[in-house]
C-alpha cells in the first residue's frame, strides 16, 4: 500500500480509492493544532470518513514512547493515513511497514487540515511546515534530492586520501583505485 502511495502521490491515490469505501485517518493534536513532532505527540485525533464526510471521531492518548510501539498502536487503531507535522524517518518507515500511509510536514489547526484533506487541498503551500516546501513540490525529501544530485554528478569517480600525521598540512600519499577497494 505505501509503495503505491509514494509512486502515485498519497493523497491522489487516497482520493481515487476511498470515497466509496471510507477511510480512517489520524492527526496528532497539540492545542487544537497539528502536533509539531509526531514522535513525541501526546494526543491523536482519529477520524472516520465515508463518502467524503466525517462520520465519527475520537481523541486518544499516545503513551507509547518506543517508535515500534507507537507505530503498532496507530496500526491497531485501524488508521490508514496519518497526517502529521515532523516525523522521524525511522518512525515513518515503521508506520509504512504496518500499512499506514503518512502525509508529513503539515501544519495548521486540526479542523483546517481535515477540511483541506477532504477537499483535496492538503498539499497547498499554506499547510506546509516552514522549510518543507521542497519535499512537497517534487515528492522527495531534502536528503533524497541531495543524494540523487550527488549520484548524478559523481558518475564513477572514486577518491581516496590517506595522510601521515595529525593535521591537514601533513604529507599525504596518493592511492590507486585498486588500493581504495581493499
Amino acid at each position: 500500500m505505501s509503495g503505491l502511495y509514494k509512486e502515485a502521490g498519497l493523497h491522489t491515490l487516497w482520493q481515487a480509492s476511498c470515497w466509496e469505501e471510507g477511510v480512517r485517518i489520524a492527526i496528532p493534536v497539540w492545542k487544537e493544532r497539528v502536533s509539531p513532532v509526531f514522535d513525541v505527540a501526546k494526543q491523536l485525533l482519529v477520524i472516520d470518513i465515508e463518502d467524503s464526510t466525517e462520520v465519527a471521531r475520537a481523541l486518544t492518548t499516545l503513551t507509547e514512547d518506543q517508535l515500534t510501539d507507537r507505530a503498532q498502536y496507530v496500526a491497531d487503531l485501524g488508521v490508514e493515513i496519518l497526517i502529521c507535522g515532523a516525523i522521524s524517518r525511522s518512525l515513518e518507515l515503521i508506520l509504512e511497514a504496518r500499512a499506514v500511509g503518512v502525509i508529513p510536514h503539515v501544519c495548521g489547526t486540526t479542523e483546517a487540515i481535515l477540511r483541506a484533506f477532504l477537499c483535496g487541498r492538503i498539499n497547498d503551500e499554506g499547510f506546509l511546515m516552514p522549510g518543507c516546501k521542497l519535499r512537497r513540490r517534487d515528492g522527495q525529501s531534502h536528503s533524497d534530492k541531495n543524494r540523487n544530485q550527488l549520484k548524478a554528478r559523481s558518475g564513477s569517480m572514486r577518491i581516496a586520501i590517506t595522510s601521515q600525521g595529525t593535521d591537514l598540512t601533513s604529507q599525504s600519499e596518493e592511492r590507486s583505485d585498486q588500493d581504495a577497494r581493499t
